[in-house]
């Protein structure tokens, strides 16, 4: 995108996080990490889709997302692709945490990323409607999409459109998008104690807010570890202050137990591993920080093993380790 381009799409965020900066809430673009955050947070899943959307547009992507009071609670990645010389603007995605839905801001993340593609002078915009709710499809209905007749390759889901025949068109619905923001916007402004409560349930095993090793201790007794789901969490998820969990299995040799710390005392943890032997029993992987070279992520992961017992072992001793790195994070 031209940097003039960049800058009013700047300004746009500018605009509306001065409104929403009462509220708290802020609305920014974000990165791969932070959607793996919200991703493993919200269901155990993966990045893949995300990451073969964000392939597909090339540089013309877009991926913002909510943080309110410091919480993430959702994002939508956008972008532009050519098809037939025709440059077609597209939301391939947008994900809302659900004790947030219902509230107003899936609508205002899909306008807010319709008006930065509408920077780009697309020829049409696309909507494919994967959701039953038949939220998405009134949320393209109030901007006018038609629906096109046509179905997606991929999944057979219904395509919905917006055409532009002329820069007169463009500026119609920009004007439209602006108006649909702003009345977006005054709905949330109205229901800020009821959004700021429902982020609250987001805070999700924060260790500052509930006992690590107590509760972790209790979902590892009665958590299954032969469980078939994908990933096991015991606490904590990708991202967050302290991880534990039972990773996905390797056909040929069984299961990890990996507990996660970030923002750590590197030389103080060091130390603490080293004393207790745990650098030899365990995998030990150290990322420092590109800012605070003395702090950073410590990562500790069991030998694979398909005695279940065992990791369960692994996961309560981990359960201790973790309590103790939890006092060197800064």
């Amino acid at each position: 995108m031209e940097y003039n381009k960049i800058m009013k799409t700047l300004k746009i965020y500018s605009h509306i996080n001065k409104q929403l900066k009462s509220l708290d809430i802020q609305c920014k673009k974000i990165g791969m990490n932070t959607v793996a955050m919200i991703i493993d947070r919200d269901f155990h899943g993966t990045t893949s889709y995300v990451r073969k959307l964000r392939y597909i547009y090339g540089k013309n992507y877009n991926l913002v997302g909510y943080s309110i009071s410091g919480i993430l609670v959702g994002y939508c990645i956008a972008g532009i692709v050519s098809k037939n010389s025709k440059k077609i603007g597209d939301i391939g995605m947008i994900h809302i945490s659900e004790p947030m839905r219902n509230l107003g801001l899936g609508s205002l993340l899909c306008f807010i990323q319709y008006r930065y593609l509408m920077e780009s002078k697309p020829d049409f915009l696309y909507c494919e409607i994967a959701d039953k709710t038949g939220k998405i499809l009134n949320i393209i209905q109030e901007l006018n999409f038609t629906n096109s007749n046509n179905i997606s390759e991929k999944d057979g889901h219904p395509i919905w459109m917006r055409e532009f025949i002329s820069e007169e068109d463009r500026n119609t619905f920009i004007k439209q998008l602006e108006d649909a923001i702003k009345t977006r916007l005054i709905k949330i402004s109205n229901i800020g104690d009821q959004i700021h409560a429902q982020a609250a349930l987001l805070d999700v095993d924060n260790p500052d807010k509930l006992n690590f090793k107590l509760e972790a201790k209790k979902r590892i007794n009665n958590e299954n570890m032969n469980s078939s789901l994908r990933i096991v969490p015991f606490y904590g998820f990708k991202g967050s202050k302290i991880r534990l969990a039972r990773l996905p299995k390797d056909e040929n040799t069984g299961y990890r137990i990996i507990l996660e710390v970030i923002h750590i005392d590197l030389i103080h943890s060091n130390k603490f591993l080293q004393d207790n032997n745990i650098n030899r029993q365990f995998i030990i992987s150290i990322q420092r920080s590109l800012r605070k070279k003395k702090t950073g992520k410590i990562k500790i992961t069991t030998y694979p093993t398909w005695d279940i017992s065992l990791l369960r072992q692994y996961a309560l001793k981990f359960a201790n380790i973790g309590e103790e790195l939890l006092k060197i994070t800064i």
